[in-house]
């Protein structure tokens, strides 16, 4: 009879982003992290991606959310069930046929297991971790041929499965999201995505337009009800000019001090065009 798989203590301490994101901040968490409050009900996180600042801070209570459903049912599954994903990721080789076979499946008609396994396989042996999907949806970066990527990082997914057990896990629209689960004292992270470098593609062009959204973000929060802080990212573009390109502030009246950020942030992207 097969063992089951047991985590040891150090799963219980250390946690990781589980794929290698466009945009992911793991890169600046020594600027973001200072800038966070000590003291707060819950964390939320409505532009999940890789989750960087999230298995960072390990939250005790946390509502992450991403519109892609099938980034969704990765953290859904490896909350629910890491280790029918870990037994999943061991049947994976490593291999230029494996890869473009896999790559070939319908993620949809698959269990969530099989899905789970599927998506974080192909960000480990895919060409530089990207995600990105044609106007189909279907999954079209090509094979990275790596050495010897780690295909099933135990201690990742049961450090992971620990925590995201610990959280809320929602497929939604941002504005949804927010508009229905936050609250006075919560902190919200915003890390929204840049502008599409073309229609039908999910990847992103790190560019100043992308500060555009963020400002379309802050005047969506009058139709929300008061927050106690939140936190918004700028493209690591702007990190020389202004130097952490990011901000972390007390909020007594959102709708006004909103639409002065919004106004603030219209005026750093004019400057810089």
């Amino acid at each position: 009879m097969k063992a089951a798989l047991v985590p040891s203590p150090a799963h219980q301490v250390f946690s990781k982003p589980l794929l290698k994101w466009a945009g992911g901040k793991t890169q600046l968490l020594g600027e973001i992290i200072p800038k966070i409050p000590q003291n707060y009900s819950r964390y939320i996180e409505p532009f999940f991606g890789g989750g960087a600042v999230f298995f960072s801070l390990r939250p005790e209570k946390a509502i992450i959310a991403d519109n892609n459903p099938e980034l969704i049912n990765l953290y859904q599954t490896v909350a629910d069930d890491v280790e029918g994903v870990i037994a999943q990721l061991r049947h994976y080789e490593n291999t230029e046929e494996s890869f473009y076979a896999v790559r070939a499946q319908d993620w949809t008609k698959l269990s969530c297991t099989e899905a789970s396994a599927r998506t974080i396989f192909l960000n480990k042996t895919c060409y530089n971790g990207l995600y990105r999907v044609n106007k189909s949806g279907g999954f079209n970066v090509p094979f990275g041929g790596y050495k010897n990527p780690k295909i099933t990082d135990e201690v990742s997914l049961f450090a992971a499965s620990t925590l995201l057990r610990k959280s809320t896990i929602i497929c939604s629209d941002y504005k949804r999201v927010l508009q229905e689960n936050a609250e006075p004292g919560d902190f919200i992270f915003l890390d929204p995505p840049y502008l599409p470098i073309s229609e039908g593609h999910s990847h992103y062009k790190n560019t100043v337009l992308g500060l555009m959204l963020i400002s379309h973000h802050c005047r969506s929060f009058d139709r929300i009800s008061l927050f106690s802080r939140f936190f918004f990212s700028l493209p690591q573009s702007f990190i020389p000019f202004w130097y952490t390109v990011s901000m972390s502030i007390a909020v007594a009246d959102i709708p006004r001090q909103a639409k002065l950020l919004a106004r603030l942030i219209t005026v750093v992207t004019l400057s810089r065009r």
